[in-house]
């Protein structure tokens, strides 16, 4: 699918048997081949992760790894984000069947935002990482897509750090190396819901205050786990 293709029927419908085979894969399988065979990871924190209502994953992103991560360690079912350019031939038919939701990063990209609100006012939980493209990981900016699904959802913010993941599987590479991973879940916190949510300053002020959590939920994760 090209980056400017159509957007009638970009975000298909999740399978009704999808939850049930993601569920049972990510315990019996993706987590067990991961954890034993193909990487060296580590999650903590999943204890923090609310079980039940809307939630936003969003975390930093150094790897293409991270994504992957977030989805098998978070101990609820996670729609992420996920470029469209991996839309096509069978990764893109895969990435369709487990739910995931494809953002074309390149423009304001409102057919995912709001298949994301959709997801969340059903009480699901919606993964991003709001830097919008790899690079650094520092959360040195945020867009501000995720201030936007947070004021119109109401969901909690569950902060998300993964360490080590650049090293793991950095640009260019194919597969990744079994050096130490750790997907690091936080505390959910709440945003402070702007008096005009319709406010593009409002808007920025929302992004940076999730910006700040996330800056130090990752500085915390780092001196405790490396």
């Amino acid at each position: 699918m090209s980056r400017a293709g159509n957007d009638s029927g970009r975000v298909r419908k999740v399978p009704d048997y999808s939850p049930r085979f993601l569920t049972f894969a990510k315990q019996g399988v993706v987590r067990p081949l991961i954890h034993g065979v193909i990487m060296r990871v580590k999650s903590v924190g999943r204890e923090l992760v609310p079980q039940t209502g809307p939630l936003i994953m969003a975390g930093n992103h150094a790897s293409w790894l991270d994504g992957p991560l977030v989805v098998a360690e978070c101990p609820r079912l996670v729609r992420c984000l996920t470029k469209v350019e991996l839309y096509g031939g069978k990764l893109g038919t895969f990435l369709y069947l487990i739910g995931q939701i494809p953002i074309d990063r390149g423009r304001p990209d409102r057919t995912a935002l709001h298949a994301s609100l959709a997801e969340l006012e059903a009480g699901g939980a919606i993964g991003m990482f709001p830097e919008g493209t790899r690079g650094t990981g520092e959360l040195d900016a945020v867009h501000d897509g995720v201030a936007w699904l947070a004021v119109r959802s109401g969901a909690k913010v569950v902060p998300v750090a993964c360490l080590g993941t650049a090293v793991a599987l950095p640009k260019g590479a194919k597969f990744p190396k079994r050096t130490p991973v750790t997907v690091v879940f936080g505390e959910p916190f709440e945003i402070t819901m702007p008096d005009n949510p319709r406010s593009r300053t409002a808007l920025k002020a929302v992004s940076e205050e999730i910006r700040v959590h996330l800056v130090e939920h990752l500085a915390a994760a780092r001196a405790r786990y490396g």
